[in-house]
């Protein structure tokens, strides 16, 4: 629900992406939850099951290699047959949001990518289908198809560097080299320091700015990096503005 006039086109927008995106996720193993809109509310179903996310961190917990990596070919063909790749071609509205790119060559493109459909945005439910249920940054432009699989690994992995598990560099398993590796850093810090600027930051740059320390930085000293940073008490009522 919108809380105020200014705030309403954000919902309107958002079912607009809803929209367009059922056409992408027709699959019965991955699909939107469903959505609808009435007097101006969005109303999204309940996803029931636990994130793709949680899946993948118990396997590795448990010594898993089997699973993990079944779960991850999964993830990554469901979305090699939903997205259809055309030759990326770099637009303003992309500058504007991911910065130039610096490195030239082929490069496959997708519009109406949701970058944030990674694992943590992705439920597993009893049925074993695959509910997406965060859609919000999705972009009508083209943006090259691996910088979502880079975005998945590097929020997963809480390291923009360095991904390993079960002996194998998660990267370089998606098909991600170093040089595309740098080259989606650099399109991932424009987009949350030079397009989001002051306006928020995303709970997963957050999480990974306070996990992925060198050992010598303090903890108060980490959240005081982040991008006005505001810490809430939980006293266990929920979240409270003026808790903070």
């Amino acid at each position: 629900k919108a809380l105020n006039l200014y705030s309403q086109p954000f919902i309107d927008n958002l079912f607009e992406i809803y929209k367009k995106s059922s056409t992408i996720f027709i699959d019965d193993e991955l699909t939107l939850v469903e959505s609808s809109i009435s007097k101006g509310n969005l109303i999204m179903d309940f996803a029931n099951g636990d994130s793709l996310d949680s899946y993948l961190r118990r396997a590795i917990k448990e010594n898993d290699e089997t699973t993990f990596f079944e779960l991850l070919n999964r993830y990554v063909n469901l979305l090699v047959k939903a997205y259809k790749t055309e030759k990326f071609v770099e637009s303003e509205e992309f500058v504007k949001v991911f910065g130039h790119l610096n490195e030239a060559g082929p490069e496959d493109g997708v519009r109406c990518l949701n970058i944030d459909l990674i694992p943590q945005n992705i439920i597993i439910e009893k049925d074993n289908r695959w509910k997406i249920i965060d859609y919000e940054w999705t972009f009508d432009f083209a943006i090259p198809f691996k910088f979502l699989l880079y975005r998945s690994i590097c929020y997963f992995m809480k390291n923009e560097n360095s991904a390993y598990a079960f002996g194998k560099d998660l990267y370089k398993y998606v098909g991600i080299s170093d040089d595309e590796k740098l080259k989606y850093q650099n399109m991932e810090h424009h987009f949350q320091n030079d397009y989001l600027k002051d306006r928020f930051s995303s709970l997963q740059s957050i999480n990974m700015q306070l996990n992925d320390a060198d050992g010598n930085t303090s903890f108060c000293d980490r959240v005081i990096s982040i991008n006005h940073p505001k810490v809430y008490f939980d006293k266990g009522e929920g979240y409270c503005e003026r808790d903070s």
